[in-house]
């Protein structure tokens, strides 16, 4: 499979509006703005340090897409697998 092919079946599935919807605005910044409140709370409240408050709010990317062809299967459909690690979510999801 060449990457143009690769490009096609991907996008094919991302515009399946019965599955996924299109956002009208990027949420990274209200998400940051979020993580951040709750992490100056914790904070203020002693919860946490400022190293960990550092380390809850430093990472600004976001999660990435990539598609797993199922090769045993005739005309290679695609698995759409999104990837999280080391994303803006990843540090709080980790918190304990």
């Amino acid at each position: 499979m060449d990457k143009i092919d690769y490009c096609d079946k991907i996008e094919g599935k991302l515009i399946d509006k019965t599955v996924y919807e299109q956002i009208k605005k990027d949420p990274t910044e209200y998400i940051k703005k979020t993580i951040k409140i709750k992490a100056d709370k914790l904070l203020k409240q002693k919860k946490i340090t400022l190293a960990k408050l550092n380390e809850l709010t430093s990472i600004d990317e976001l999660p990435k897409i990539r598609r797993q062809p199922k090769l045993h299967k005739t005309n290679i459909p695609m698995r759409i697998l999104t990837c999280s690690k080391d994303t803006i979510k990843s540090p709080v999801s980790q918190f304990r």
